[in-house]
C-alpha cells in the first residue's frame, strides 16, 4: 500500500469539510503533511491517526492554506462567494445602479451573514 492516497481517500467527506489550517501538521516530516481530523468517530478505540498527504496533495491544498489562520476553515464557502462576487464586480461592464449601492449600504450596517466558515452536509 502506497505512503499516501488521494485526498479523501482515507478520511470521510465530513473530515475533508471540517479540515481547518492548523489541523495540518508540516513539521513531522519534511515529504509528508499529516492532517490530524479535530475528532473521529473512532477516536476513543485507535486514538489519533494522522492522514498523510503528499505532494500531490499538498500541491492541491497550497492555493487553499494561502493568508488564513490556524482556525480558519481551508475549504470556506464564505470564501468561496466572496471571490465569486469580486470577480463579478471586476467584470462588470455596466454602472452600478443607485438602488444596488443603497442595498449593499443597508448590507453593510446590518449584516445577516448565512454563508458559513465550513461546509456541511447541506452545502
Amino acid at each position: 500500500m502506497p505512503a499516501c492516497t488521494m485526498v479523501g481517500g482515507d478520511m470521510r467527506p465530513s473530515e475533508l469539510c471540517a479540515m481547518t489550517v492548523g489541523d495540518i501538521d508540516k513539521t513531522r516530516d519534511a515529504e509528508l503533511w499529516h492532517y490530524v481530523p479535530g475528532s473521529q468517530k473512532t477516536e476513543e478505540y485507535i486514538g489519533d491517526i494522522p492522514i498523510p498527504l503528499g505532494k500531490p496533495e499538498q500541491a492541491l491544498l497550497i492555493p487553499y492554506l494561502k493568508d488564513k489562520q490556524p482556525s480558519a476553515a481551508v475549504f470556506s464557502p464564505r470564501t468561496a462567494v466572496k471571490e465569486i462576487r469580486e470577480r463579478q464586480r471586476a467584470e462588470r461592464t455596466s454602472k452600478v445602479p443607485p438602488s444596488q449601492i443603497e442595498r449593499a449600504r443597508q448590507r453593510a450596517e446590518n449584516p445577516s451573514d448565512h454563508i458559513g466558515e465550513f461546509y456541511d452536509r447541506n452545502s
